[in-house]
């Protein structure tokens, strides 16, 4: 979901479609471009509209305006795991499925040997809150850690803080609006909520998933959260309440990939069984 309230979503079928739902909602449009021979695995929006899309020819591209652009299509040596852009659209991380940690900037991408750690990375995060040049950056591993860093040019910085409270692999990971949180969710189900600065654990383990997490995605209003599971199932948490989440039960038939806030109150959600689903919550 781009902030112009645009969702992207792609299909095994390789075709892109978008979503305008701020002028047009429920109406969608393929995107010019549109690989015919490649699954859409990944995709990251930044602040400015611009999409990176991961897919599974080992290809990164970009999106923008409903057009793809071809001249812009990296080869990154595997399919991405896991993919995030930052504010800027300049800069794009990719865990991939051989264990490579890549940093993709300027057409040129740079595989990243990570000084604090030889686990091997499946989750990646950027925090877009902040302005500065040098953005923290949220890792998770196979080994069910999370570490922060710093993104300088094309290195990263270790910052010394890790979260704790995983089980399983990391899956999924997400920074809340304003920077200041960090949503981390795992194989197992659970989703954790630290202080991205010092990893200290604000609520307890948010556990009402019975399967690996898809997609976290954090309400404009940063107290909220969105999370979507391989059980079918979408829950809306409350910080302040997290004993207490909205349950959408069987949201999806095999699986909801992939779940986004469109406003304080209204979510959209997508799965397994193809289907684009708005559901209005009320806290």
């Amino acid at each position: 979901m781009t902030p112009a309230k645009t969702l992207y979503t792609g299909s095994y079928d390789g075709k892109l479609c978008a979503w305008d739902f701020a002028s047009h909602p429920g109406v969608a449009r393929v995107v010019a471009g549109s690989t015919g021979d490649a699954r859409l695995d990944t995709a990251a929006s930044s602040d400015s509209g611009l999409v990176a899309l991961g897919y599974m020819d080992d290809t990164l591209r970009y999106a923008e305006k409903d057009a793809i652009s071809s001249a812009s299509a990296v080869g990154l040596g595997a399919a991405t795991l896991s993919l995030d852009i930052d504010g800027s659209g300049t800069t794009a991380i990719a865990a991939l499925t051989n264990d490579d940690l890549v940093i993709v900037s300027g057409g040129a991408v740079t595989k990243v040997a990570l000084e604090d750690t030889k686990a091997a990375p499946s989750a990646v995060a950027i925090d877009k809150s902040s302005s500065s040049s040098s953005p923290l950056v949220a890792i998770g591993f196979k080994d069910n850690t999370v570490r922060t860093y710093t993104l300088n040019g094309t290195k990263l910085q270790p910052t010394g803080v890790a979260v704790s409270g995983h089980l399983r692999e990391i899956t999924y990971l997400a920074f809340s609006p304003d920077g200041s949180l960090l949503a981390s969710g795992d194989a197992g189900g659970k989703v954790v909520v630290s202080d991205a600065k010092t990893a200290n654990q604000p609520t307890r383990r948010l556990s009402a998933h019975t399967a690996r997490i898809y997609c976290i995605s954090w309400a404009p209003d940063g107290m909220h959260a969105a999370s979507s599971s391989l059980d079918g199932h979408v829950m809306v948490w409350s910080i302040e309440k997290p004993t207490r989440p909205i349950q959408i039960r069987n949201a999806h038939l095999g699986g909801s990939s992939s779940v986004s806030f469109m406003s304080n109150d209204t979510v959209v959600s997508t799965g397994a069984d193809g289907g684009v689903k708005v559901w209005a919550v009320t806290f």
